[in-house]
């Protein structure tokens, strides 16, 4: 398989949950994983005490900027090994409901009501300023110009009087729209 184009939509998962996991893995390898991994993997070994669903909260392990640097390094490996296979690589920069300059109604309510979730409630907390920071890193990047786009900032053309997601990270279909036109303009252009 070899596609023309592959396209890389990414950030919110890989900054929420850096921000969990092993140290050294984030810092030295660039390794970010969802945090419930290291309880199965318990699980799996035998090795594990107590419930088969911890529900933990994800601890706060890392300094923001090496979880910034981890998802760069990443997106930049994947897009080398892209091309290196001879296809084109476009990488985006996921918005999420706090990239827009003012919030629905219903985006607040929504973002209200997951406030209390206490396993995500303190990475919740510091999504937007890693945005910014990944926003701001994504910029200084040796990465093309021509191969990258920045939803979280071109997002903040939005204010509350459209209601473009259905959760702090997920679109509605217009907020699809506006993705997949971003990303249609960048691969045309290229």
């Amino acid at each position: 398989m070899k596609p023309e184009v592959v396209i890389c939509h990414s950030g919110w998962n890989d900054l929420c949950l850096g921000l969990g996991c092993d140290p050294v893995l984030l810092a030295e390898y660039h390794i970010s994983y969802l945090y419930q991994f290291e309880e199965w993997a318990k699980i799996l070994h035998g090795t594990h005490e107590g419930s088969a669903n911890p529900g933990r909260p994800l601890k706060i392990l890392n300094a923001p900027e090496d979880v910034v640097e981890a998802w760069l390094s990443r997106i930049k490996q994947f897009a080398d090994l892209v091309s290196g296979m001879g296809s084109q690589c476009f990488l985006g920069l996921q918005p999420a409901a706090c990239s827009k300059s003012e919030m629905h109604p219903n985006e607040k309510a929504i973002i209200e009501r997951g406030a209390n979730n206490p396993d995500l409630r303190l990475a919740f907390e510091k999504m937007p300023a890693l945005l910014d920071m990944a926003s701001l890193r994504l910029e200084e990047s040796d990465i093309d110009p021509n191969r990258r786009i920045d939803f979280h900032d071109s997002f903040r053309a939005y204010d509350g009087t459209c209601e473009l997601f259905a959760d702090r990270v997920h679109c509605w279909p217009e907020g699809d729209e506006i993705i997949a036109r971003g990303y249609a303009e960048l691969i045309w252009r290229s």
